[in-house]
């Protein structure tokens, strides 16, 4: 379903047709544009059809309209899609060539989601080809791999899980392609509800895997669902999940989190490891708990010898919270609540309460960090996405681990 405010139509005058301007006026009349919505002309470098286009078009009183060219047809759409981004529109008609329908049908599938509404009109009769579906989506990968990046990646560690048996680390928000303000730049989370595309995401993933030095093929992620459930890598995955847990060496897991507490879990013992995403309803629900009775049953860990590092996450600092609602927590721990402002406002600590209940299930005080890696999300925009300060949209940060493969190096992070 379409998100936003008015309607672009996006004339593809990429060839040099002669009888093409002519065929995008009539096709653009057919369907006459509405007063807030504006034209958008595809062209390539020193084409000569956009002025032909721009002359027509004002004969008939329209002249909202912009051009946009680049020497690559990919290229030149994506420049279009960052303009309808930052404008907010989501309702889009694509008049090409009936030669190139079928060509606009799978770029637009790649590169847009559920936020927006697509047709595409076909101006004339011309013989329709029809590109192989997989190598346009090669050729989208191909292209978002050739972007340059928002900054570099940067990613935290924790000092107390031991780098020759486990890899990890907590992502920050620099280093990657997405481009709306509350998302840029290396948002690790797809979601139709959002502008960026499942391939601009996986690039991004990929990049940060690069980073790191791991497999990207093998980089599995929670679909965080606000709940406590722990999925085990190999098993049938449920619809949502919070948790994930894994004894496999070169697997990666991940946890998203944008103000919600993201924890990695490694037992040198059992050579397992797990990541949550535990938000306020998490901790509630007392997921981590359930990641170590995952990790007792699946692996034969032993909650003494799991070490526990949190993420970047909101702070008490900025996590208010309703007042009448804050028992929740105080129920697990008195001092997780602050109440400021002569009792109006509660301030929750998420991390404290993480704390208690994994101390109170077996893990050892001095293997959780809880100092490290874990800033405030809200206070520290430079380095991290928060729902809380930016509202929607936003993206996700990671926090990931893996198990080194045996006998070999730990990976290394790429300079």
């Amino acid at each position: 379903m379409a998100t936003g405010t008015g309607c672009a139509y996006i004339l593809d005058i990429w060839a040099d047709d002669p009888q093409q301007p002519s065929n995008m006026v009539d096709g653009l009349l057919r369907t006459p544009p509405t007063e807030n919505s504006i034209i958008l002309l595809l062209a390539g470098v020193s084409s000569k059809q956009p002025d032909t286009v721009k002359t027509a078009l004002a004969a008939q009183h329209l002249e909202r309209v912009m051009t946009f060219e680049n020497e690559d047809k990919m290229a030149v759409f994506y420049k279009a899609k960052l303009y309808l981004d930052k404008h907010n529109i989501s309702v889009l008609f694509m008049l090409c060539s009936n030669k190139c329908s079928r060509y606009w049908h799978l770029i637009l599938s790649s590169m847009l989601t559920n936020v927006y509404e697509w047709t595409i009109k076909a101006v004339d009769q011309a013989e329709a080809e029809i590109p192989p579906e997989e190598q346009v989506t090669n050729d989208v990968t191909s292209f978002f791999g050739s972007l340059s990046t928002f900054g570099d990646i940067i990613t935290l560690k924790s000092p107390i899980i031991p780098s020759d048996l486990f890899f990890h680390g907590f992502s920050c928000r620099t280093g990657g392609l997405s481009h709306l303000p509350g998302m840029k730049s290396l948002n690790l989370v797809f979601s139709h509800a959002k502008r960026d595309s499942k391939i601009l995401v996986s690039e991004n993933r990929r990049k940060l895997a690069n980073h790191v030095g791991f497999n990207p093929e093998k980089f599995f992620v929670a679909r965080a669902v606000h709940g406590n459930y722990v999925h085990v890598v190999g098993k049938t995955e449920a619809e949502g999940f919070d948790g994930i847990v894994t004894d496999q060496p070169g697997i990666t897991i991940g946890a998203p989190g944008a103000d919600c507490v993201t924890l990695v879990f490694a037992d040198p013992v059992k050579r397992a490891c797990a990541a949550l995403h535990s938000g306020w309803k998490g901790t509630v629900k007392r997921a981590c708990v359930e990641v170590l009775r995952t990790m007792t049953k699946e692996f034969g860990s032993n909650p003494r010898d799991v070490i526990v590092a949190m993420g970047p996450s909101i702070g008490q600092c900025c996590f208010e919270f309703d007042v009448d609602q804050s028992g929740q927590f105080t129920d697990i721990v008195a001092e997780a609540v602050e109440v400021r402002d002569g009792g109006n406002k509660a301030y929750v600590n998420l991390q404290l309460c993480n704390r208690v209940l994994l101390e109170q299930n077996g893990v050892k005080p001095n293997n959780i960090d809880d100092a490290t890696c874990t800033k405030c999300t809200s206070c520290n925009s430079d380095l991290f996405f928060s729902y809380r300060r930016d509202g929607r949209p936003f993206g996700n940060q990671l926090g990931f681990i893996g198990i080194a493969i045996k006998d070999a190096p730990p990976p290394t992070e790429h300079k």
